[in-house]
């Protein structure tokens, strides 16, 4: 068993891997390896020719109290159901995270499948730090005559805005230009936002594909936009900051690789937030 890069001629394989280990994310698979995935940022399990496994270490700034520090974010960490049980993953997340202190990054974070991988994400000392709480749809308007609609790219310093004044304080992932313009693309036609009367965006939501609940919802006003935004409104949801409480769900783990980042790792008042990466 070696652990390699791969090279271009390698994706047809990768989306194969992905497709079989995330059944159903087809489209979203090609959408992944169109516009984010390098071979360069990928780690790669051969066994006789044969790729076995594979992880994806993508870099993703965070900030923690007006500090910037440098992320790798292990995303679509998958093996072929026959290779799996021979420590084969664990491998490639040693080798990805020995590469990425050496680059200079701070923490390793990721995102888990389901809630069985936060026994095996521990037994490579990463700790289940990040999180998620559940607001629920709402009929009753922050202000009259708010008026809810879809985002365009001309939104993104008002959306940014908005994030940054909801996630303030916390551990969270830095999101550039670029990086909006990646979300309003992948959300294309199901990201909304709160205009209030006066003008200025209140609140956005980023929905899922049959707009019945947010993948991610923030700012005032959010319960009412999710309640226009919903297509089964007394059911309608999303996802939001975490904050402790019976809604708080734990989805990911963190690791720090430097000082800074077990610091910041360490200093969990707020809670930290990481929700929409790839996942």
């Amino acid at each position: 068993m070696t652990i390699t890069k791969p090279s271009a001629s390698d994706r047809p394989r990768l989306e194969r891997i992905y497709n079989i280990c995330f059944p159903g994310e087809e489209e979203y698979c090609r959408f992944f390896f169109d516009k984010v995935w390098k071979p360069e940022n990928t780690l790669i399990a051969r066994e006789e020719g044969v790729i076995a496994a594979m992880g994806h270490f993508l870099d993703v700034p965070m900030e923690f109290n007006g500090s910037r520090l440098e992320g790798s974010y292990l995303y679509a960490a998958a093996t072929l159901p026959e290779y799996r049980g021979k420590g084969i993953m664990s491998r490639i997340i040693k080798e990805g995270n020995e590469e990425a202190t050496a680059a200079g990054k701070d923490i390793s974070l990721l995102i888990t499948e389901n809630d069985s991988l936060f026994d095996f994400y521990s037994r490579l000392s990463y700790k289940p730090v990040f999180g998620v709480s559940k607001v629920l749809c709402s009929p009753e308007p922050p202000f009259m005559m708010c008026r809810a609609r879809m985002l365009l790219k001309s939104d993104i310093t008002s959306l940014a805005s908005v994030y940054e004044a909801s996630a303030a304080g916390r551990l969270h992932d830095m999101r550039s230009q670029a990086r909006w313009e990646g979300i309003l693309e992948e959300y294309a036609g199901r990201a909304f936002g709160l205009e209030a009367p006066g003008g200025g965006l209140m609140a956005y939501c980023l929905m899922n594909e049959d707009c019945t609940y947010a993948q991610e919802v923030m700012g005032a006003g959010m319960g009412y936009l999710l309640y226009v935004c919903c297509m089964d409104e007394p059911k309608g949801f999303g996802f939001t900051l975490p904050e402790e409480g019976p809604s708080f769900k734990l989805i990911g783990c963190g690791l720090g690789l430097s000082a800074n980042g077990v610091k910041a790792l360490e200093g969990r008042n707020p809670l930290p937030y990481i929700n929409i990466l790839y996942n």
